[in-house]
């Protein structure tokens, strides 16, 4: 019986019954391992339950899962090693695997949410948990078909009894899913871990780790060289669930951190782009890879230098704050107008380490300005200078007149029996005909004349650095192709005319638009006066 008596073991340890003899060597070694088992057991259910707390976070309700199947995992399994007969033993499994069965694919689950930012597709989830539902029905009807176990039996083992059995299909199924899920964890967070930036990726360099221990575990298991044949699958996924919450707590970036921000830059339009002190990119969330200038941007590449963007970058590194308005034509040919602005970022100790940058694209915001400021100064029928808006250019161009001394001439048409079109062919023709003339009269004009409509049928051009001879060629050449313009259809038998009135002011004669046009339009009243469809100065 060894060196303790049966009484006396059954004393120590109140888990073991009717043992074998070499059960007995070591009486209190089932009784630590329970012990362990229990501790890790209610470690996970306070994580579980301190994930639910925190369910609305993104990437909680994975964590919490997973670590409700470990707690279920482990107080099952310290159940099923403190059992001596198989009805027991077979029960204690049934409860184990509601756990079990599923954590090959919370563990995965959990894994994509955490490196893509984004909750796994309903499809693959679905899929993942089929597998583990077959094998959860199968262990709970084991005693109904070999597809599990085949002749499970309870054998002595060195400190308790072990279950024996040989491996039905099912079994192989489920172990080479849980060993290909279980490999797949790992190797995603290692390989994503390169291409973050250095906090996340000790982060995630830790949850590899971490992930890695109980594939490990396993594959030495399904190997049969674990000591004793203890399964410790239990106490390496404990372990595991220990350097999740490690990584949770030391970096504060774990998904249920700063996914809720991830999530939002990446739902938002606005690019978002972070540098640190060397102009090399740490992040960017999916906005700022759409951007036209971003085909070459990658994290942990510099930052491109060329270009507006580029040089506005660096510039950001020296004084964050700062703002830029810039355009770039995107891939399909179309005009973009971005605004972006820098903001710093501060290290541990107050000292700049970088900057985020923030890229808007206002080109709808731009367009609509601009067809503001085209309605507030166009002409709404003729598509030139409204009244406004002519008067404003005027004074601007009798300014720089009178500060450079250089001439400024100014035409005044009006058309001629314009009243009788409107009265014959009513108003709608009447506004056809000023379309027409404003066509013709833009037509004539040289770079750098204003033209506008000043009211009703009456024109107005400026005309910078004209001297009198030239602005009489301008306004002759206009008269003539109003004279020439047709309308068509049943329009075509109207005759279209203009009176013009001259004034050309020398510098330094006025310096008040107002007087420029009483003067053209002095001119204009001559023209009407000598015969109509004539300039007059």
């Amino acid at each position: 019986m060894g060196i303790f008596p049966q009484s006396l073991y059954n004393a120590i340890n109140p888990f073991s019954i009717d043992l074998p003899e070499k059960c007995l060597l070591h009486p209190q070694a089932p009784l630590v391992l329970v012990l362990l088992l229990l501790v890790s057991g209610v470690l996970c259910v306070y994580l579980a339950a301190w994930a639910q707390a925190r369910r609305r976070q993104p990437g909680a309700l994975e964590f919490g899962l997973l670590a409700w199947a470990i707690a279920i995992y482990s107080l099952g399994y310290a159940v099923e090693i403190s059992r001596t007969n198989l009805t027991d033993v077979l029960w204690a499994i049934r409860i184990e695997y509601l756990g079990l069965a599923f954590l090959p694919a919370l563990m995965l689950i959990f894994t994509l949410r955490f490196v893509r930012n984004r909750p796994v597709h309903r499809a693959v989830v679905s899929g993942l948990l089929a597998i583990s539902f077959i094998t959860l029905g199968l262990v709970w009807t084991v005693e109904h078909h070999s597809l599990y176990y085949i002749s499970p039996r309870l054998e002595p083992g060195d400190y308790f009894p072990v279950l024996i059995f040989e491996r039905g299909l099912w079994y192989r199924v489920h172990l080479s899913y849980m060993l290909l899920t279980g490999s797949i964890s790992p190797l995603l967070l290692f390989w994503y871990a390169r291409r973050v930036e250095s906090r996340r990726r000790s982060q995630m360099a830790l949850l590899g780790l971490g992930a890695l221990i109980p594939i490990v575990v396993t594959f030495f298991y399904a190997a049969g060289k674990t000591p004793y044949g203890i399964d410790s699958g239990p106490l390496a996924l404990s372990i595991t669930v220990l350097f999740f919450w490690l990584a949770l707590f030391r970096f504060e970036l774990f998904q249920i951190v700063p996914a809720a921000r991830e999530l939002a830059l990446d739902a938002v339009r606005d690019a978002f782009v972070v540098l640190d002190h060397s102009l090399r990119i740490l992040d960017m969330n999916h906005a700022a890879r759409n951007l036209p200038e971003a085909a070459g941007w990658k994290i942990g590449q510099p930052f491109p230098r060329q270009g507006s963007l580029g040089e506005f970058a660096h510039y950001s590194l020296q004084r964050p704050g700062g703002e830029l308005e810039f355009s770039a034509v995107d891939e399909n040919g179309g005009l973009r107008h971005f605004k972006a602005r820098s903001y710093p970022l501060k290290n541990v100790f107050g000292q700049t380490s970088g900057s985020a940058i923030l890229i808007s694209d206002v080109s709808e915001t731009t367009r609509l300005i601009q067809h503001l400021d085209e309605q507030a100064s166009t002409d709404e029928l003729t598509g030139l200078l409204n009244r406004r808006s002519l008067m404003q250019w005027g004074a601007k161009l009798v300014e720089q007149s009178a500060a450079s001394g250089a001439p400024l001439g100014v035409v005044m048409l009006d058309l001629d029996h314009f009243k009788e079109i409107n009265d014959t062919f009513g108003h709608k023709t009447g506004d056809e005909v000023l379309r027409c003339v404003a066509q013709c009269l833009h037509s004539g004009l040289r770079q750098g004349d204003v033209l506008g409509r000043y009211g009703g049928d009456e024109f107005v051009v400026f005309l910078p650095g004209v001297e009198f001879g030239g602005a009489m060629q301008i306004a002759e050449r206009l008269r003539a192709l109003i004279c020439a313009c047709r309308m068509s259809g049943e329009l075509s038998s109207i005759t279209i005319s203009a009176s013009c009135g001259v004034f050309v002011s020398q510098a330094g004669q006025t310096t008040c638009v107002d007087d420029f046009l009483r003067q053209a339009d002095l001119a204009l009243y001559r023209a009407k006066g000598g015969g109509r469809n004539q300039a007059a100065v």
